[in-house]
């Protein structure tokens, strides 16, 4: 896939745009797969208006880690597949 390949690509658009809402990321992003780790840094700290997240199978840190944070607070949709969460984790997630 392009959006796969396109790390840097992606790391300068969010870098310029940090009041994106929608933006097409890598599965592998919210996978938890190490080479997207900078990205998802830079995601976290400049695009604080995301509307819609999808994390898969394999990013359960990620999630729990978001779930206890205050990064988007503007978040409309949240998908999860394959996701093995305990349920007093999502129960705190407010």
């Amino acid at each position: 896939m392009l959006r796969e390949a396109a790390g840097p690509d992606l790391f300068r658009i969010v870098h310029m745009l940090p009041n994106i809402r929608y933006v097409d990321l890598p599965s592998g992003l919210f996978a938890d797969q190490s080479r997207y780790s900078t990205l998802r840094l830079a995601i976290e700290a400049r695009c604080r208006d995301l509307r819609k997240m999808t994390y898969y199978g394999g990013a359960e840190t990620a999630l729990t880690g978001m779930a206890t944070a205050n990064t988007w607070q503007n978040l409309e949709v949240l998908e999860l597949i394959k996701i093995e969460v305990a349920t007093c984790v999502l129960r705190h997630a407010q």
